[in-house]
């Protein structure tokens, strides 16, 4: 299996590139570049309340892709920043419907492309369900028909896995800006 095109920003601002190798290489790539000590933790607690920790509001984010490296990866990204935090996890759209349903996650990012059910119809299913959860896709057949799809689909945004995940991390911030403004 070839990796999808995937860059990343460690701590000291180097670019990871996913491009020409497996994705186990790709994965061990970003755990050593980006230094982490342990896995992916996933939050157990009060479901569907965010929480406050050292007056940061700690948001809660359900990651789907039917890649466990990629969720592996975006799991450990959000985990490292100090206003999220992954609630759980999913490998398709159903997945997501019933774990949504359950976590009551603040935020979900879910891939396009995955089987059983896909990113727009996951979208459209959560947008009548949790209307007011953002959902971002994150997904590497990125174009303006794709986002014109996931937009009328309900989801808040779609950010291509070609662009620095830095990019995933601003766009979910100014989300809850947004919704709070």
């Amino acid at each position: 299996t070839r990796a999808p095109l995937i860059k990343t920003l460690s701590s000291n601002g180097t670019n990871i590139h996913g491009c020409g190798r497996s994705i186990q290489q790709d994965h061990q790539a970003w755990r050593h570049k980006l230094s982490l000590r342990q896995s992916c933790t996933i939050r157990t607690g009060q479901v569907g309340q965010p929480r406050r920790e050292s007056n940061v509001m700690v948001r809660s984010v359900l990651i789907v892709d039917d890649n466990r490296y990629v969720r592996q990866a975006l799991c450990e990204l959000f985990m490292r920043e100090g206003d999220f935090e992954v609630c759980g996890e999913a490998e398709n759209g159903r997945e997501a419907i019933e774990k949504a349903q359950q976590l009551r996650p603040d935020l979900i990012v879910t891939d396009l492309s995955m089987p059983i059910m896909n990113g727009l119809e996951e979208a459209r299913l959560l947008n009548r369900l949790l209307p007011s959860v953002p959902v971002i896709i994150f997904t590497a057949h990125s174009d303006p028909f794709v986002e014109k799809e996931a937009r009328s689909a309900g989801a808040s945004a779609v950010i291509s896995k070609c662009e620095n995940v830095t990019t995933l991390i601003a766009k979910a911030r100014k989300l809850f800006d947004q919704m709070a403004a």
